[in-house]
C-alpha cells in the first residue's frame, strides 16, 4: 500500500474492512501496547521474535558495551 497505518484500535481494523467478530484469531504487531485491542479479545499471546524490535534483549549479540551489563550478564558481583 502507499499509505501505512498502525492497527491501534478495533475501529481502525474495521475501517480497513475487517469485521473483528468474524474471526477467531487476529494477529497484530505490538498489540499489547494498545489497551483498546485488549477489550475485544478473550486472550492475548505475546510472541517474541527476532528482529530490530525484539524485546528479548538477552538474544542480541552485544559487542561494544561495558561489561557486565544487566540483564545480558546475570552472574556478577553487584558491589564492584
Amino acid at each position: 500500500t502507499d499509505i501505512r497505518y498502525s492497527f491501534t484500535s478495533p475501529e481502525i481494523i474495521e475501517a480497513a474492512g475487517v469485521k473483528i467478530s468474524d474471526y477467531k484469531i487476529i494477529v497484530v504487531k505490538l498489540g499489547y501496547i494498545f489497551p483498546d485491542l485488549r477489550k475485544v479479545s478473550k486472550r492475548s499471546i505475546m510472541a517474541l521474535t527476532p528482529g530490530s524490535s525484539c524485546l528479548a534483549i538477552d538474544k542480541f549479540n552485544f559487542q561494544n558495551i561495558v561489561r557486565p551489563m544487566f540483564p545480558v550478564d546475570k552472574e556478577f558481583d553487584w558491589d564492584k
